[in-house]
C-alpha cells in the first residue's frame, strides 16, 4: 500500500527539519516540493527551478530520469547507487559534497494531495541517506538538543530520519532499556517495538555463539559512557543468527548529563559468513596441502630408492653424480651398478613433464630398465626390451629417453647408445677436443619395435678422459629473454674447465645455469652422471672407431 502525504504547511515544515535532501517529483518531472537543505546547498540561480533535470549533472540526467520512469510505471521503490553521485551540481560546503560521493539514494512512490486539489496523485519521493549522513544527524541533534534543552520534539525529529534508513536504528535510556527502534530493526530480528519496549538488546538478542568479551566491551563502554563501534553476533526472533557492525553514541543534555544511548546498526551477516566460509575452504586447504606435502616426501623418499645410495667402486675410474628435482620429486632417473667381469652399467633417463605425473612414470621406466639389463652386455638389446614393455603402456603423449653406456673397465671401453637421449659429452686428451656420443635410437614407448631403431656404438677411453651424461634442463635453461643456454656455451664451459676433476664440472656445469636463467632452479629437473677414467687399467690399445669429432677446436673460443 501507498503512503498518503498531504503536501501542507505541517509536512513541509517537518520536512525542511531533515538536515539531508528531500524532494517530490510528479510523473511529468515537475518538482512539487524540494526542501530546504537543497534550496539552500544549490546555487542561487537553480534553488527555485521546477523541472527534475534541473537538478543533475548533464552527463548524469538520462540515467535518474531512467530511475525515475522505472518507479512510476511500477510504483517500485529504485535505489540510486554512488556510481549517480555527485549529481547535483557542485555545492560550495565541501564537507556535503565529499557526504553526496558517500550516499545512496532512495526514489519511493507516494501519493500526494496538494493544497487546491482534491485528489491525491502519484510521486516519487527522493531521500538521500548512509550511515555517516546519520551520525552527523545524531551529532547536531546533540547540539539542538543543548541549545534549545528541548530533548522530546529533537527525538521526534531524529525518528522521522531514522524510520526511513535502511539500517536498523536503537534508542535506549541511560540504563540501557529499549525505548523505540525503527522498521528497519524489526525487518532484521523480527521484533516490534511492543515486543522490545523496557528491555535490553542483549537480552532479547544474544545467543549461544554471541562472544562474550564483544558483550563485555559493550557493558563497559556503556557504563563509562563513552561511544563503541564493535561487530556483533545476534540472534533473530525466529532463532536464526546474522551479524551487525554497531555504533553506539551516548547523548548528554545541556548540562551534561547522560539522556539516552543511540545505536546505528548495519546488517554485514553476509560479509561475516562469507569470510567463515573463506577461512573454512583456508584451512581445508591447508590440511589437504599438509596431507599433499606428506605423501610427496613418501613419494620422494620412494624414489630416492630407486636412486644409487651410493657409487660402485670402478678398478682406475670413478663416478660421480648430481640430481636436483624441480619439485620434491621429479621424472629424472639415474643409476650407476656393477654387471659382471668389471663391468659396469650408467644410465640416465628423462620422462616428458615433472614433479608426480613424471614421477610415477619414472617409477615405471625404472623398473622396466632394472628387469632387463642383468645378464645383457648390449645397450642395444636393452633398448629393444625396455620399448617392447613400455609401448603402449605409458600415458597419452608421454614419453621417456635414456642413455645407456656399459663401460668395460679392464679395456677401458664404453659401449653405449641413446634413445632420443642428449648426446653424452667425451672430453678427450687424446686430440684435445670435445666429442659428443650419440645413436639413431628411437625414444621410448612411441613405436613399436618393429618400427622403432636401436643401435649401439664403442669408444675407447684413456687416462684423463671424462664422459658426462646428463639431462636436457642443462642447455635448455633460458636467460628469460626465451634464450637457451645451448649446446654450444655447454661446451665451451666444459673446455674452460676441463683440467678439472669431473665432481667439480659438473658443479661449474650447474652454477653456471643459475647464473644465467637468473633464477634459483633451471625450471626442470637436473641430472648429471660423470665417468672419469684415473689411469691406463693394460697396455692393450682398443681401436677408436667410433669417435665423432667436432668440426673445429674450442680454441678459438677461449
Amino acid at each position: 500500500m501507498l503512503t498518503h502525504l498531504v503536501l501542507n504547511d505541517s509536512l513541509r515544515e517537518s520536512l525542511d527539519l531533515m538536515d539531508s535532501g528531500i524532494f517530490i517529483v510528479r510523473e511529468d518531472f515537475s518538482l512539487a516540493y524540494t526542501n530546504r537543505w537543497i534550496r539552500e546547498h544549490l546555487p542561487s540561480d537553480l534553488a527555485n527551478k521546477s523541472q527534475l533535470e534541473d537538478l543533475y549533472v548533464s552527463h548524469n540526467a538520462p540515467l535518474v530520469l531512467a530511475k525515475f520512469r522505472q518507479m512510476f510505471q511500477h510504483r517500485t521503490m529504485q535505489y540510486i547507487s554512488s556510481a549517480f553521485h555527485p549529481w547535483l551540481l557542485p555545492i560550495p560546503d565541501k564537507r556535503i559534497a565529499n557526504g553526496l560521493m558517500r550516499q545512496r539514494g532512495s526514489i519511493r512512490p507516494v501519493l500526494v494531495k496538494e493544497n487546491g486539489t482534491s485528489s491525491a496523485s502519484i510521486c516519487a519521493l527522493v531521500q538521500l541517506k548512509d550511515v555517516t549522513d546519520l551520525m552527523l544527524q545524531i551529532e547536531k541533534f546533540k547540539e539542538v538538543s543543548k541549545k534549545q534543552k528541548a530533548s522530546e520534539r529533537d527525538l521526534s525529529r531524529l525518528a522521522l530520519v531514522a524510520q526511513h534508513t535502511e539500517n536498523a536504528v536503537v534508542i535506549t535510556d541511560p540504563n540501557g532499556y529499549l525505548e523505540w527502534v525503527n522498521a528497519a530493526f524489526t525487518e532484521i530480528t523480527g521484533y516490534t517495538l511492543e515486543e522490545v519496549l523496557g528491555k535490553t538488546p542483549g537480552h532479547i538478542l544474544q545467543g549461544p555463539e554471541t562472544d562474550p568479551e564483544t558483550v563485555i566491551q559493550v557493558r563497559e563502554a556503556i557504563a563509562n559512557q563513552e561511544a563503541i563501534k564493535v561487530e556483533i553476533l545476534n540472534y533473530s526472533k525466529s532463532g536464526e543468527k546474522y551479524w551487525l557492525e554497531m555504533h553506539i553514541q551516548p547523548i548528554f543534555d545541556a548540562q551534561g548529563t547522560l539522556e539516552r544511548f543511540i545505536a546505528v546498526e548495519s546488517d554485514i551477516t553476509d560479509r561475516k559468513f562469507a569470510e567463515e566460509a573463506l577461512h573454512d575452504a583456508f584451512q581445508t586447504i591447508k590440511r589437504q596441502q599438509a596431507q599433499l606435502d606428506e605423501e610427496l616426501e613418501q613419494a620422494r623418499q620412494t624414489q630416492r630408492v630407486l636412486l644409487p645410495n651410493e657409487m660402485p667402486e670402478i678398478p682406475h675410474a670413478k663416478v660421480v653424480s648430481m640430481y636436483y628435482p624441480m619439485a620434491q620429486i621429479g621424472g629424472d632417473i639415474y643409476d650407476v651398478f656393477r654387471l659382471k667381469n668389471d663391468r659396469f652399467g650408467l644410465m640416465v633417463a628423462d620422462v616428458t613433464g615433472h614433479g608426480i605425473p613424471a614421477a610415477l612414470v619414472s617409477f615405471m621406466v625404472s623398473s622396466v630398465f632394472k628387469n632387463s639389463v642383468f645378464g645383457v652386455m648390449s645397450p642395444m638389446w636393452v633398448f629393444d626390451m625396455v620399448n617392447h614393455n613400455l609401448y603402449e603402456k605409458l600415458p597419452e603423449s608421454t614419453f621417456a629417453t635414456l642413455i645407456y653406456g656399459i663401460y668395460d673397465s679392464t679395456r677401458q671401453v664404453l659401449t653405449y647408445g641413446t634413445a632420443g637421449h642428449p648426446p653424452a659429452l667425451l672430453i678427450s686428451t687424446q686430440d684435445n677436443t670435445i666429442h659428443e656420443l650419440s645413436t639413431g635410437s628411437t625414444m621410448f614407448g612411441v613405436f613399436p619395435n618393429e618400427i622403432a631403431s636401436f643401435e649401439e656404438k664403442e669408444v675407447q677411453l684413456h687416462p684423463g678422459d671424462k664422459v658426462l651424461f646428463y639431462t636436457d634442463a642443462i642447455y635448455e635453461v633460458d636467460n628469460g629473454s626465451y634464450e637457451q643456454l645451448g649446446m654450444r656455451r655447454l661446451k665451451h664451459l666444459i673446455w674452460k674447465h676441463r683440467h678439472l676433476p669431473m665432481e667439480e664440472i659438473i658443479q661449474k656445469i650447474y652454477d653456471y645455469g643459475l647464473t644465467y636463467s637468473m633464477r634459483e632452479n633451471f625450471g626442470d629437473d637436473v641430472t648429471m652422471v660423470g665417468l672419469e677414467v684415473l689411469e691406463s687399467a693394460s697396455p692393450s690399445v682398443v681401436n677408436n672407431q667410433d669417435d665423432d669429432p667436432l668440426d673445429h677446436s674450442f680454441q678459438s673460443l677461449l
